[in-house]
């Protein structure tokens, strides 16, 4: 970004949304090239090594997240297993033996897990779609709950 003939921000997109806390908008700086999803996996992974215990006790089953709209309209694939394993595992690309598949863009998958945006409104919606068993999706709410704590 040019200022007064100076660059100021390079090798970075700016995003102006509206703060829900006061009406106006604010600019957030993501890198380049990086989905805003992969930040949010490795702070999730981080998670599972802390309390992971938990989770794969309460979900115990294979999530296979397929993230859309990426930079420059990529798509990619992360897994959290929570059914192997002691404290659960992220997993990059398309895990096997997923029990659900959910598929959302870039953006609304940053607002799921940052407590911004409702699962079952993302569902009704048509942002969420769900493919396998929608009863390990309903559970989709442990994983959001641990994240939002974060």
């Amino acid at each position: 970004m040019e200022e007064r003939g100076e660059y100021c921000i390079t090798n970075a997109a700016v995003e102006i949304v509206a703060s829900p806390s006061s009406g106006g908008a604010t600019a957030t700086a993501q890198p380049a090239g990086e989905f805003k999803a992969a930040p949010v996996f490795a702070s999730l992974e981080k998670a599972l090594h802390a309390g992971g215990v938990g989770l794969v006790k309460k979900v115990n089953g294979i999530y296979h997240f397929h993230i859309t709209g990426g930079p420059g309209g990529q798509s990619r694939s992360w897994g959290i297993d929570l059914k192997n394993g002691s404290e659960g595992k992220l997993i990059q690309g398309k895990p096997e033996g997923a029990g659900v598949t959910l598929t959302l863009s870039d953006e609304d998958f940053a607002l799921l897990f940052t407590g911004k945006l409702d699962s079952q409104t993302a569902f009704m919606q048509g942002r969420l779609k769900v493919s396998g068993d929608m009863g390990l999706a309903m559970k989709l709410g442990e994983l959001t709950k641990s994240q939002a704590k974060l």
